[in-house]
């Protein structure tokens, strides 16, 4: 069957920097499990400092990793616990390379993350599945970024090295008002 999905995961365990991590899910997976391999076609993980994409099953064969993706998705293990900590953008473009080689090998529809296609919160809340495609695609990424008006913290994204803000969030803070002029289609501000 053709992989047509790439399936994002994490470890929900600490990143110790050897090869440990692999090892020890595919320990996890073949002996408490009963499977004859780890689940994953891929773990990524950092070996003494690198970010390393450490092979698993065979991409041709099914995984164990995502019911109703195993046999046409290619699953991606990220080890870390992306519940508790927030990936950093090395990891982000890391991922999103990988994503991109194996685009060059099948003919993949959609990235998604564990959590698009089962009742889970893999690969965690803090990891943006998002990010991950538009990078692929090779488009601009929406970066959070804090704004500070008066000494106050408005919420704003970066994009293209230009900052935006929510324009009554920014009007208010500036002691100004923002009206909607429905006739017109237009945001005053007095």
């Amino acid at each position: 069957m053709a992989k047509k999905y790439i399936v994002l995961h994490h470890s929900a365990s600490a990143d110790h920097g050897t090869l440990k991590n692999f090892d020890d899910i595919k320990r996890w997976h073949t002996q408490n499990n009963g499977w004859r391999d780890i689940g994953y076609n891929w773990v990524v993980e950092r070996v003494n400092g690198k970010l390393m994409a450490l092979p698993g099953r065979s991409e041709l064969e099914a995984g164990t990793h995502c019911p109703g993706r195993n046999t046409d998705g290619i699953g991606i293990c990220i080890v870390g616990d992306f519940q508790d900590t927030v990936p950093s953008e090395e990891l982000y473009l890391f991922v999103a390379d990988l994503c991109k080689q194996i685009m060059t090998r099948h003919p993949i529809q959609e990235i998604g993350g564990h959590r698009d296609y089962a009742a889970t919160a893999c690969p965690g809340h803090n990891f943006d599945v998002e990010k991950v495609r538009q990078l692929v695609k090779g488009g601009e990424v929406l970066n959070d970024v804090k704004v500070i008006v008066k000494g106050k913290e408005l919420p704003g994204k970066l994009i293209d090295n230009r900052t935006w803000v929510p324009l009554r969030e920014l009007i208010e803070t500036l002691n100004n008002q923002v009206i909607w002029d429905e006739q017109d289609r237009a945001a005053v501000v007095k």
